[in-house]
């Protein structure tokens, strides 16, 4: 028997067709997010309050968005190739990286301090120092592989889903080495990863509809949805290891391990 679910809470945003993308959740309980079109980051405090945020740089593209140190949010600007944080108090400061059109994707705080990020055209995952960022650069081994989504995983190194080769890979931060595995559908289209709590990661086949679980082995299983054409996009692993998705079907889902 499943658990009721708490009501959910809708928050509008004080700029018309804002294009809410990606969200992230900060120390202090605020929850951030980008606004595509809008071309800034918001804000919700505990208490309700939205504030928004202008991008500097223009039709920047801000996709997703991860806590990094200090307090700090920082988010991949796409269509620029630049990445942004913006600190507690609403400040926005962005690194331009070496390639303008490398179309920074997914991003995530790596376990030693570094902002870890995908470079989906440049086929690439990037490791930025956020004191200076400076921008070291791991080519993945496929040519065309297109890096999305990406995460620290339970094992210390950074996973990633590859959306165009349909492959999972896992980088060592300690030596750079890639290692990657082919899924069995190479046609699923992977978009998002999440770190799951028993040596497992957890990933959305965007293109198969299902969910997808591969091992810090590379044990991988596969798990349809029962809503069809439910296109599974962004995926979490909550406190109690059961693993939530959003689909583009128009709905969110749950899945108990």
């Amino acid at each position: 028997m499943h658990r009721p679910l708490p009501p959910i809470v809708e928050y509008e945003l004080p700029i018309r067709d804002p294009g809410p993308y990606d969200t992230s959740v900060g120390s202090d309980g605020s929850v951030w997010s980008t606004l595509q079109r809008a071309n800034a980051i918001a804000r919700l405090t505990d208490a309700g309050q939205v504030s928004t945020h202008p991008i500097p740089t223009r039709d920047a593209g801000p996709m997703a968005i991860t806590p990094g140190p200090n307090g700090t949010q920082w988010f991949t600007e796409y269509r620029t190739g630049r990445i942004g944080w913006v600190t507690p108090g609403g400040e926005i400061g962005e690194h331009a990286l070496p390639d303008p059109n490398a179309a920074p994707y997914g991003i995530t705080h790596g376990p030693d301090g570094a902002m870890w990020l995908t470079l989906m055209n440049a086929n690439a995952i990037g490791r930025l120092s956020p004191t200076d960022g400076r921008l070291e650069s791991f080519p993945v081994p496929n040519e065309i592989s297109g890096p999305v989504g990406i995460t620290a995983g339970p094992d210390a190194a950074m996973w990633f889903v590859a959306i165009a080769s349909g492959t999972i890979g896992r980088l060592c931060p300690d030596d750079g080495s890639v290692r990657h595995w082919a899924l069995p559908d190479t046609q699923a289209r992977p978009r998002a990863i999440a770190s799951g709590r028993h040596n497992d990661l957890w990933y959305t086949e965007w293109g198969a509809h299902r969910i997808g679980r591969i091992t810090t082995d590379g044990d991988i299983a596969t798990f349809p949805i029962p809503t069809a054409n439910a296109v599974p996009h962004g995926i979490a692993v909550g406190p109690d290891g059961s693993v939530w998705f959003a689909a583009e079907v128009g709905s969110i889902g749950r899945m108990t391990p």
